[in-house]
């Protein structure tokens, strides 16, 4: 499982595209704690909202009831901790989360906050359609994993944004240049 974890560690600095970021990393958890199901949840931009990024092993018909209140339920409590949260442990789950969780058939979970800088940015969730005790050393496992997946989403949103400022300055500078011929143009034309 270590030598799994590095390896994943080592695919996650390498890449910088969100999407296959999260893909890695709910694929790597689903392989290396043989569960079920695995979701990266995130928080929106105002931080109000939480809304399921990547999953794998899950149907999700219902996009909808993928985005609820960070303030609804035990979510708030489970982001602000610094250790994996077994379900059950943090409170009453709202219903719109009880219902995905019955239609998937989960029956045993873990979330665990990703952090940066000791600021929330979502969950890594890993469940299993029986009931199963998670060890100590898997939990163990978990937190790292949720450190790394936090630390490769903020250098993909990092790498999103630095794409886009560039493209802004290609426009930019196509518009100067535009500017100086058609001025250049304008000078030489009696």
């Amino acid at each position: 499982r270590l030598a799994a974890l590095n390896d994943l560690f080592q695919e996650l600095t390498v890449s910088l595209e969100l999407n296959q970021v999260l893909q890695t990393v709910v694929h790597s958890s689903r392989q290396l704690l043989g569960v079920d199901v695995a979701a990266i949840s995130l928080l929106d931009e105002n931080r109000r909202e939480a809304y399921i990024a990547a999953a794998e092993g899950m149907r999700m018909s219902h996009p909808a009831e993928s985005r609820w209140p960070v303030e609804e339920g035990p979510f708030r409590q489970i982001l602000a901790g610094e250790r994996p949260t077994r379900l059950g442990e943090a409170g009453d789950l709202p219903p719109r989360i009880l219902r995905i969780l019955d239609r998937e058939g989960i029956k045993s979970m873990i979330d665990v906050p990703l952090t940066l800088d000791q600021v929330p940015i979502g969950l890594l969730s890993v469940g299993q359609r029986n009931t199963r005790t998670f060890t100590e050393e898997e939990v163990a496992l978990l937190k790292p994993l949720a450190q790394e997946a936090a630390l490769a989403i903020r250098n993909a949103h990092l790498y999103e944004l630095e794409k886009r400022e560039v493209k802004e300055l290609q426009t930019l500078e196509r518009l100067q240049e535009n500017f100086i011929s058609f001025v250049s143009h304008e000078l030489r034309t009696p």
